[in-house]
């Protein structure tokens, strides 16, 4: 199969509708995942669980140096009606801490998601602009998955229960 050659218009248009594109299903994302409930962020904890090579954030903390460069990363998790920003949760409460536990799982919800869907341009635009779609994808994303995954290892490690906890705060969130 022959590539198609685009001329500078053509990819100056192909950048800006997936640029529009982009925006689109970011905020489509986001919402869906401000939607979710607390119960159903419990119920997929085999999906979000720490895994063994993560050694309880350790690795985040001693190979990519995530305490020096997590506090720069953007906070939309108020965006949307009923939305929590992780950084207006007062801290030093029970129910701040284990919500914040359980936003991290919204969190990497929105950003894996993000990832696939911000992939699929991929199939439709050919040549150099290709990779920059991968490259931009990969990269807005993946420090927000780890700064997600820190996060929640670093508060399982920190607090043996909070698992329970998050469980028993979802009970009660959507009993009232």
């Amino acid at each position: 199969m022959a590539h198609m050659i685009m001329s500078s218009h053509d990819v100056l248009i192909a950048m800006a509708i997936t640029v529009l594109y982009w925006a689109f299903i970011s905020f489509v994302v986001g919402y869906v995942a401000s939607k979710i409930s607390l119960g159903r962020l419990c119920l997929w904890e085999r999906s979000y669980r720490i895994l063994p090579f993560e050694r309880r954030g350790v690795v985040y903390e001693k190979y990519l140096f995530i305490r020096k460069w997590k506090r720069y990363l953007p906070e939309a998790g108020d965006m949307f009606k009923g939305g929590v920003s992780k950084r207006s949760l007062s801290f030093g409460t029970d129910n701040a801490t284990v919500r914040f536990y359980l936003e991290t799982k919204r969190a990497e919800f929105t950003h894996r998601y993000l990832v696939v869907f911000q992939l699929l341009p991929v199939v439709v635009w050919f040549g150099v602009f290709r990779e920059v779609v991968v490259v931009y994808a990969v990269l807005a994303n993946t420090p927000c998955l780890i700064a997600q995954r820190y996060n929640r290892a670093r508060l399982e490690r920190l607090y043996p229960t909070i698992k329970e906890d998050g469980r028993a705060l979802a009970l009660r969130e959507e009993k009232a």
